[in-house]
């Protein structure tokens, strides 16, 4: 993953410039896009791709390392086992029940 992020990072620093030059505002626009792109065809894993580059060139764009990354991902994930979700029909969104929390 480490090769992955800093060629995402090298890439989109040669590409669209450095950090003081552009922040994460394009990035997670351009990820909004990605993502009907992805509704529309969720079975071509280039799709997924380029949300992945997308989520990495935001994050350090953000100030967050592939370390600050991973680790908020770990937390993310505890928080996630410990919250209750209902089952519903295959297309719609799950969320958790915040009338729990």
């Amino acid at each position: 993953m480490r090769e992955i992020y800093f060629g995402v990072k090298n890439w989109s620093v040669e590409t669209f410039g450095d950090e003081v030059e552009k922040g994460p505002t394009g990035p997670l626009k351009h990820l909004k896009k990605e993502c009907d792109e992805a509704l529309a065809d969720p079975y071509d894993i280039m799709e997924y791709a380029d949300l992945l580059i997308l989520v990495m060139d935001a994050s350090w764009r953000a100030g967050f390392s592939l370390r600050d990354l991973r680790q908020a991902t770990l937390n993310k994930i505890e928080i996630l086992k410990t919250r209750e979700y209902a089952r519903v029909p295959d297309g719609e969104i799950s969320e958790h029940n915040r009338a729990l929390d």
